[in-house]
């Protein structure tokens, strides 16, 4: 194996929890529809139950399928919550 070079899987994006899941329905799409045979279903179906976090790349493709915008999707984390006064 070369040395230097990592070939793992690489780490995705932190979700909502539900949130493909749930703009998938509110659009009324299939696993199919939301894949947009860029991904596989199973891909998406692993996105919406917690198994697998999403790319970038793929977060963009549910978001423009969906027609939610990919804040939509992101987790919010306490930083995000406090405000200066």
């Amino acid at each position: 194996m070369p040395r230097g070079r990592y070939r793992g899987r690489l780490t995705g994006i932190r979700i909502r929890e539900n949130s493909v899941c749930q703009a998938r329905r509110e659009a009324g799409l299939s696993l199919a529809e939301v894949a947009a045979g860029q991904v596989s279903r199973t891909a998406i179906h692993y996105i919406e139950t917690g198994r697998t976090k999403p790319s970038l790349a793929t977060l963009e493709l549910i978001a423009r399928q969906t027609h939610k915008p990919i804040e939509f999707f992101l987790n919010k984390s306490r930083a995000d919550l406090v405000t200066d006064d």
